[in-house]
């Protein structure tokens, strides 16, 4: 007659494992905004940090670049070194 009511302790479990499945995760996340990764492009006059979940922290250009006005080549380093340090945070 209530043969199926046994799965409902088995339910209960679930979602406590859920729940500390979640509590793992928030924490996990936060570990992430701690790490750094930096990547560079052209030599390093391009670099950009980023955070574990890859959210951008800094960027720095050379003034070598800067004073030369050259703005097509920052515009070509700036991707190249965004995904280099979100290769390096993955």
């Amino acid at each position: 007659m209530f043969k199926g009511l046994g799965n409902l302790a088995n339910l209960g479990a679930l979602m406590k494992s859920a729940q500390e499945m979640g509590t793992k995760m928030q924490a996990l996340g936060e570990e992430l905004k701690t790490k750094r990764a930096t990547g560079a492009a052209g030599g390093g006059l391009v670099e950009v940090e980023v955070n574990g979940i890859g959210e951008v922290l800094a960027v720095r250009i050379d003034p070598s670049l800067v004073a030369k006005q050259d703005r097509e080549m920052i515009e070509d380093l700036l991707p190249a070194a965004f995904n280099a340090a979100a290769q390096k945070a993955k």
